[in-house]
């Protein structure tokens, strides 16, 4: 239950990326767009074009390694 995990993390000062593929076929990108909105203090969604459940890494690897190199 990812909403809950999420809100569990209150106070603890990280932030959360989303990447979610806008294909994605088995997990909906509405679903990681309501999950960032419901803690839009700590996360920062990304919606990766083109990229379906098991490709968001092949496409946007680049990008995920910088985001989680970012100070």
């Amino acid at each position: 239950d990812n909403l809950t995990a999420l809100a569990q993390t209150k106070g603890r000062p990280t932030e959360v990326l989303i990447f979610h593929g806008e294909q994605d076929e088995v997990i909906p990108v509405a679903m990681g767009r309501r999950l960032a909105a419901s803690r839009p203090d700590l996360t920062r969604f990304i919606a990766v074009p083109g990229a379906r459940h098991n490709d968001v890494f092949e496409l946007a690897g680049h990008d995920l390694r910088a985001a989680m190199n970012a100070p």
